[in-house]
């Protein structure tokens, strides 16, 4: 265990490596009547958020003193990449503790920079809720089509818990406030045979407003072997830049290949390489589209390379989550034309100019 996150849990005591579980989730858009394919980067299949969100009171905010102590969940979980290192600073204060079926559950802060909620919690429990819980109730935004993100959560003591989740929202108008509302329904408790289910009901409602961002139109592409990426936009927030692209596969591409993403690595002008984490994606099997969080950009930078580096996977573990149009999920087996195999290379970079 490094000082840095010593600092950060003070007397409390972290297992030495932290073992990430991640999600990615798609809502299905409220008007979409046909079937919609949805993938994550290489996941054996998608995790579906609830239709539609329910309406809750505010929780009343409890005290806390009993819940871990920790100055900076975001930073916590960002230690090795320096993601979510300026995210507390800009953050509003939550602080809303629920109980049910023996487990605590508070929110302790929360963001939005315009297009991704970020919020942090902890758990305690009577229970030993096992070394890595899963939470399948995703957070909501309200007057959204649908959101797509990620799941954190790992454990820092005996029965006790801290938890970072994002969620990435479509809709054709943009939000300056973010309403949210968290509808824990059970933790599922993974172990092999013996999987457990402890159910209850832990609700948060809560509004953020929009952190100060300006966006850049980008709108260059590139094309190779199939496969068109496009960026479309850059958003510039006080602890973040995003990067919003769009990745195009040929016919040729989808008849040959299963699994295809393409991933961004950026850096600036002045030698700094940007660690960026990948907030999810929708689409179709010929379009996907993306966005990408980085940490907080260099402001003597005046320009960014991005290098997208192409992935096409083939795999027997490999199935496909179709959504279908009552908003339940089939899973298919990999038609027999996929070949077991993979093929990775790098499209030509995309430089974008930060000084207009």
């Amino acid at each position: 265990m490094n000082d840095k996150i010593k600092q950060e849990l003070h007397k409390i005591e972290i297992p030495t490596e932290l073992h990430e579980r991640s999600k990615v989730g798609i809502k299905k858009a409220k008007t979409e009547q046909q079937k919609k394919k949805f993938k994550g980067p290489f996941a054996a299949a998608a995790v579906i958020l609830g239709l539609s969100a329910v309406t809750v009171g505010f929780a009343f905010p409890t005290a806390a003193s009993n819940l871990p102590i920790i100055s900076d969940i975001f930073k916590l979980f960002g230690n090795e990449s320096g993601i979510y290192n300026n995210y507390k600073e800009f953050s509003t204060e939550v602080n809303t503790m629920k109980e049910s079926n023996g487990i605590k559950v508070t929110v302790n802060d929360a963001i939005f920079d315009g297009e991704t909620v970020t919020i942090t919690y902890s758990i305690i429990s009577d229970h030993d809720l096992g070394e890595e819980p899963i939470i399948f109730d995703h957070f909501d935004i309200q007057n959204t089509d649908g959101i797509a993100g990620t799941s954190k959560i790992e454990k820092i003591s005996e029965n006790e818990y801290v938890g970072l989740m994002t969620g990435t929202y479509f809709s054709k108008k943009d939000l300056q406030t973010a309403k949210v509302t968290w509808e824990i329904k059970s933790f599922k408790i993974l172990n092999g045979e013996q999987d457990k289910e402890i159910k209850g009901h832990w609700g948060f409602a809560f509004n953020l407003d929009s952190t100060d961002s300006q966006t850049k139109l980008i709108s260059q592409s590139v094309k190779q072997e199939g496969i068109r990426l496009n960026i479309k936009k850059m958003v510039l927030t006080p602890m973040s830049f995003i990067l919003y692209y769009e990745q195009g596969a040929s016919d040729d591409v989808q008849n040959r290949w299963h699994q295809v993403y393409v991933d961004l690595e950026v850096q600036d002008d002045l030698g700094n390489i940007y660690t960026g984490e990948v907030n999810g994606g929708s689409g179709t099997d010929s379009t996907m589209n993306w966005s990408k969080t980085f940490e907080k950009l260099n402001p003597n930078a005046s320009k960014l390379i991005v290098t997208p580096h192409v992935m096409l996977r083939n795999s027997d573990t490999f199935t496909s989550a179709i959504q279908m149009e009552d908003g339940t999920m089939k899973e298919t087996k990999l038609p027999e034309k996929y070949k077991r195999g993979q093929k990775d290379f790098v499209l030509e970079n995309i430089i974008i100019d930060l000084t207009n």
